[in-house]
């Protein structure tokens, strides 16, 4: 059995303002997502991304946005079409730590 909660480090500028590069979130495995939740997907080749969920198929793909207002900074759903619900990890409780502020 693995443990509930899981973190993971943001790496890019996708989720741009919620959340920087350097956040650290805290996270809880599920197989369920609602529409407006940040959740965490495993992509192949890629590793774990975090996305909010814009949309829920019927069949429970997903449709992920990156919150960055330049959807040139997010590649996600705009780039990728609908994404399997079994490449669900868990959604996003909180941050826990910021990232350290950019100098210069």
């Amino acid at each position: 059995m693995s443990w509930p909660l899981f973190a993971v480090e943001v790496a890019g500028r996708s989720m741009h303002p919620t959340y920087a590069p350097g956040d650290w979130l805290l996270c809880r495995r599920t197989r369920r997502a609602a529409v407006g939740a940040v959740i965490v997907i495993e992509r192949a080749g890629v590793g774990l991304v975090v996305k909010r969920v814009s949309q829920v198929g019927p069949d429970g793909a997903l449709w992920l946005l990156g919150d960055s207002a330049d959807p040139a900074a997010s590649t996600d759903s705009r780039t990728w079409g609908w994404v399997s619900g079994d490449d669900l990890r868990g959604r996003v409780l909180l941050r826990y730590r910021r990232g350290a502020p950019r100098r210069g």
